[in-house]
């Protein structure tokens, strides 16, 4: 395989073995290769369970298929005092004109998301429906903090969200490493069992991308459990051209192996772009990465916003012979867009490790 290795399998700065380094893979310019195809405003949404049924901002939406009807799970702003947020769920068949109808159905109310719960990822596993989103925990707004975010899992049961699993470091191992955040988050199933994708942020600033092992996951057990990441290893690190990259979507398996988007954030403009990999299942590794963004900010939409240059995606499902991709714009709106699958493979080809 292309890239390097430390000798001791880590890279300098780094707390976590590295199994390659991917610098040098990718340039930095965008081949865009997505049509935008919908944009969902707050001046669109009606929320049926809440006070406020308009929200101050929808964005960061995660998409997912059930029953072969599309579904929008995205993050809702009421207000911005303190930009508490909760999800929201948008169903497809029951959209009115260019009106869409939506319900909360995550909000804040444990001690791992007590300043918001944002940024869902939906996806099936073990056929069940899955949704790992970001918790602000209660130390969120406090300057030094150690854990002020950490992915809590919810499982879809007879119709409700019900919260599983916080899963983290742990105490000791936080306060060791210094972990500040943590965040990207999902759940993936290979050969030696349940995996745990995340991108961990520590006092010195350093972004990790990660998997983990995980032990305790019980998809039919009751109450929120705490779970301990374990053999943690780092997966991708960011280009000398970017300040960080992170987990974009749940992976889709195409032809047996692992398709993800990932966002990354250009360090000249602050601008977060869109690129891709493939990944073996069973033993997660690397082979294959697009050489240049396939999707960057260009429409008024993706360019002026609450967090402007920004396309944040958090889901995407296979459609015939399309890609449909969810993703943020701007921090201000909720977006799907259209990649073909045979043209994405296409640039996957150019960048296949060798």
């Amino acid at each position: 395989m292309g890239g390097l290795k430390a000798e001791d399998g880590s890279t300098p700065g780094s707390a976590f073995p590295t199994f390659l380094d991917l610098r040098g893979r990718r340039e930095n310019t965008t081949k865009d290769i997505a049509k935008r195809e919908v944009v969902i405003s707050s001046e669109k949404v009606v929320i049926e369970n809440f006070p406020v049924s308009r929200p101050a901002a929808i964005f960061n939406p995660s998409v997912v298929l059930v029953d072969d009807a599309l579904k929008i799970y995205a993050r809702v702003v009421i207000g911005y005092y303190r930009y508490v947020s909760g999800i929201v769920e948008l169903d497809q068949k029951e959209k009115n004109g260019d009106k869409w109808r939506a319900k909360i159905v995550t909000y804040p109310n444990t001690k791992y998301d007590v300043m918001g719960a944002e940024d869902p990822r939906v996806y099936w596993m073990d056929n069940k429906l899955l949704m790992t989103y970001t918790g602000r925990t209660h130390n969120y707004f406090i300057r030094g903090a150690l854990r002020r975010t950490i992915p809590v899992t919810a499982v879809l049961e007879k119709g409700e969200w019900v919260k599983k699993f916080a899963t983290d470091f742990g105490e000791e191992s936080t306060r060791k490493l210094g972990i500040v955040s943590n965040k990207n988050a999902f759940f993936v199933r290979s050969k030696d069992g349940v995996m745990f994708f995340h991108r961990a942020h520590d006092l010195r600033g350093r972004f990790s991308m990660l998997v983990s092992g995980v032990d305790g996951i019980d998809f039919n057990s009751s109450g929120l459990k705490e779970i301990e990441v374990k053999n943690t290893r780092e997966i991708l690190l960011q280009e000398r051209f970017e300040d960080k990259v992170g987990w974009g979507t749940p992976p889709l398996e195409i032809d047996g192996k692992l398709l993800i988007f990932l966002h990354a954030v250009e360090r000249e403009l602050e601008r977060y772009s869109v690129f891709a990999m493939l990944m073996n299942r069973n033993n997660m590794e690397v082979e294959a990465i697009t050489p240049f963004y396939i999707m960057s900010p260009r429409e008024p939409y993706e360019l002026f916003g609450d967090n402007s240059l920004t396309i944040f995606p958090c889901g995407a499902v296979k459609v015939d012979d399309s890609i449909l991709i969810s993703y943020g714009a701007a921090d201000s709106f909720a977006c799907i867009a259209r990649i073909p699958l045979d043209e994405l493979m296409h640039i996957l080809d150019k960048g296949r490790m060798e």
